[in-house]
């Protein structure tokens, strides 16, 4: 056990936050606790979390129970007071995932500066997302990995089976949206594909 003082923000973080999910995240936290655990660096610098440290000082909440891993463990938070079969229960996941769709900002600027730092970044965005983000011109070079370390390291007839109908599935149902992203069924690569280079 710890105290909520001995951790830092992270002055680089990428995520502003908005208004309104601030307002989601404390009316969370005051209605259901904790529902994720916050990740710090070895120095105590938060990763991921910052929004939730930060709102949970405010309102009140001081102690910290750490659990100290290297990233090869799987962390569960067990909450001994829930029952996924309840609304209580239910309403823990819905407002966890809410709260992250609406208190997300990214800070340009950040964004940028990571970018120029590491490539490894265009691994979780499309490059229209990235242009748009940006506002600006990001031509991504890409180079699948054809012996990659994490998940499959062969593609099936299955895998680009199941990603050709995903593919369909998305162009069939997209309406007017001209920009559909598709993932690599080898490498997980997410693409953003304009309908009109397939007409």
């Amino acid at each position: 056990m710890t105290k909520l003082t001995d951790f830092t923000p992270d002055p680089k973080n990428l995520n502003q936050g908005t208004e309104r999910g601030n307002y989601a995240l404390e009316r969370s936290l005051r209605d259901y606790g904790f529902a994720r655990p916050v990740v710090a660096d070895k120095d105590g610098v938060i990763l991921a979390g910052n929004h939730a440290y930060q709102k949970a000082g405010e309102i009140g909440l001081k102690n910290v129970r750490v659990i100290e891993t290297d990233g090869t463990e799987i962390i569960v938070h067990k909450r001994t007071d829930l029952d996924a079969s309840t609304a209580r229960g239910r309403m823990v996941a819905l407002a966890d995932n809410r709260t992250t769709e609406i208190n997300l900002s990214w800070d340009s600027q950040e964004f940028k500066s990571l970018l120029d730092d590491t490539e490894e970044i265009k691994n979780y965005f499309a490059e229209t997302e990235l242009n748009e983000l940006l506002k600006t011109n990001v031509d991504i070079e890409f180079e699948p990995e054809l012996s990659p370390t994490i998940g499959a390291t062969t593609t099936s007839d299955e895998d680009v089976e199941r990603t050709a109908r995903s593919m369909a599935d998305k162009f069939d149902n997209s309406g007017d949206q001209d920009i559909v992203d598709v993932s690599c069924p080898h490498c997980g690569k997410l693409f953003g594909l304009a309908k009109k280079e397939f007409n």
